[in-house]
């Protein structure tokens, strides 16, 4: 996990038309890197200007605000 670890797009368990849909609609979210806690997403977020999602779900899109879910 982390700045080297997976996608959201790489883990998802759905067949290949869904994912390519996903990809297309989604591009940000599908290749949001994983993460363990917001500290880390906020952090990684703001030095590298990528997408973090936490694994309880929140998401830090390229450093500018918080989507709890």
């Amino acid at each position: 996990m982390g700045i080297d670890g997976p996608r959201l797009g790489d883990i998802l368990n759905a067949p290949p038309e869904l994912l390519t849909v996903l990809e297309r609609i989604l591009p940000e979210r599908m290749n949001a890197r994983i993460v363990d806690t917001l500290d880390d997403a906020t952090a990684l977020s703001l030095a590298t200007g990528d997408m973090f999602v936490t694994t309880d779900g929140d998401w830090w899109p390229v450093g500018k605000f918080v989507n709890a879910g």
